[in-house]
């Protein structure tokens, strides 16, 4: 049984890997869509983002607006430092409990899938860490592609994250997501066989 961390730099594809992953027999654990679940109305950090951002990060839906809560935390460091100290221990606690879930059902490759593993000095939980990279150029124009954002929202998200190019050195599986989804793939399809073994 391992344990994978998949990480990368904002934009790089790491959700594609993950999805590959997923395709080919890992279990799959998507450390966003855990703090997406913590802060849905009535749930551990709903409120708690009330109280830091204010009633107008709510939408009409009653569901937080992530877009703004994004800009205001990835335009402020101090916003941003207490963002994390309030939400990190709960979402690491909860994939915590996902990875031992995963554990007990004897399931040989499990990946998890999380942006700031290098910046919360996450390292120790893994067997393996695969890190995806993309040249800068290629994450700007698959992010214009595909969210409306600006240069700078896009700037300032990877100026958050530990330098891509510190990432790949601390690496034990660099995945190159410049090429084609085929190139990418057949990349995937090699890590997976090398991890099954």
């Amino acid at each position: 049984m391992m344990v994978i961390g998949l990480t990368g730099g904002f934009g790089t594809g790491k959700t594609t890997v993950a999805q590959m992953l997923s395709k080919l027999g890992a279990k799959t654990i998507d450390v966003d869509q855990i703090s997406r679940d913590l802060t849905a109305p009535d749930k551990p950090l709903y409120r708690k983002y009330i109280a830091l951002f204010g009633p107008e990060i709510v939408q009409k839906n009653n569901q937080l607006n992530r877009e703004k809560i994004a800009d205001i935390v990835f335009g402020d460091p101090i916003q941003r430092k207490r963002l994390e100290e309030i939400s990190h221990p709960l979402i690491i606690s909860e994939m915590n409990r996902q990875i031992e879930e995963q554990k007990r059902e004897k399931n040989s490759v499990i990946v998890v899938d999380l942006p700031l593993l290098f910046e919360d000095k996450l390292e120790k939980l893994f067997s393996r860490i695969i890190v995806v990279y993309a040249k800068q150029e290629k994450v700007f124009n698959r992010i214009r592609k595909s969210r409306r954002m600006t240069f700078a929202q896009i700037r300032s998200r990877i100026a958050s994250q530990d330098p891509l190019s510190e990432k790949k050195a601390r690496a034990d599986i660099v995945i190159n997501n410049n090429g084609t989804h085929a190139k990418t793939f057949t990349q995937v399809q090699r890590v997976y066989r090398l991890l099954s073994e």
